[in-house]
């Protein structure tokens, strides 16, 4: 007999049920909504209007790495992975680096050891703050040196020593202008011989390998400790040529040749 109490009871069960099916749906939505906040910025907490397509791939992999696969499908929505550009830039919104901003290798300019730590001269190249400088086989201490910032995907530019001169990096150091020092994360970075072993790893300000000594180098490794950044740095000599990106404490360059240069670049995201 058609009962209409019971017909009430099944169309309840079935809302309810249907409304348990949205809710569960709407979760499972919830979670792999890709995170629209996400960003590459620069120490100055803008936002990276261009990356080394390449570097671009291996930052999406050591997002997915992370666990962090949203964000790495959000990097492919933020970036055209063939030029570098961040998608939707006008002409008029990219900001190409300055004349000024070379690698200052090409005008030959050779520091003696005590002018490294002029503030003053530090500050007139580099906005961010962050400089290398070098101690390089016969031309002795160089810099300063920047970041990479240039848009040229074959080779980085600016980099921190030199290419196709034949001159071995024996040390170098990385420093911030001391009133940056609370709005820069820590940054530890050392470099390895032709036996094979590494120097101490230090921060801030401190030279890693040799002065005076003419020890060969072959790698170097950076490492930051802080969450939320990251450095990339990639190692160039004259055979193998510049090698790719390597992050957080992975050594870059040739276990079986000289280093001669390396870029690096920190980013947070």
């Amino acid at each position: 007999m058609f009962n209409l109490k019971n017909v009430f009871i099944m169309k309840k069960i079935f809302l309810f049920l249907v409304l348990c099916f949205l809710y569960s749906c709407s979760g499972y939505i919830e979670n792999v909504t890709i995170n629209s906040a996400f960003s590459i910025k620069d120490l100055n907490n803008k936002e990276v209007q261009w990356l080394e397509p390449n570097l671009l791939v291996a930052i999406k992999k050591d997002l997915s790495n992370k666990g962090r696969v949203n964000d790495a499908d959000r990097l492919c929505e933020l970036y055209d992975f063939k030029t570098g550009w961040l998608k939707g830039l006008n002409v008029d919104q990219i900001v190409l680096p300055s004349l000024d901003f070379v690698n200052l290798v090409d005008s030959t300019l050779i520091l003696p050891d005590d002018s490294v730590s002029d503030i003053s001269l530090r500050s007139a190249y580099e906005p961010l703050g962050v400089l290398a400088y070098a101690h390089i086989q016969v031309l002795g201490t160089m810099g300063p040196f920047l970041q990479a910032s240039s848009p040229y995907a074959s080779d980085p530019n600016p980099y921190v020593g030199t290419v196709g001169k034949g001159r071995r990096l024996e040390a170098y150091y990385i420093t911030t202008d001391p009133s940056l020092n609370s709005t820069r994360p820590s940054i530890n970075y050392g470099i390895s011989y032709s036996d094979g072993t590494w120097s101490t790893s230090y921060s801030w300000g401190n030279w890693v390998g040799t002065i005076g000594h003419s020890k060969e180098t072959r790698q170097i490794s950076m490492y930051i400790p802080n969450s939320g950044y990251s450095i990339w740095y990639k190692a160039h000599n004259a055979v193998v040529g510049w090698q790719g990106w390597e992050c957080n404490g992975s050594a870059a360059g040739s276990t079986s040749r000289s280093l001669e240069a390396f870029a690096f670049h920190i980013i947070k995201y």
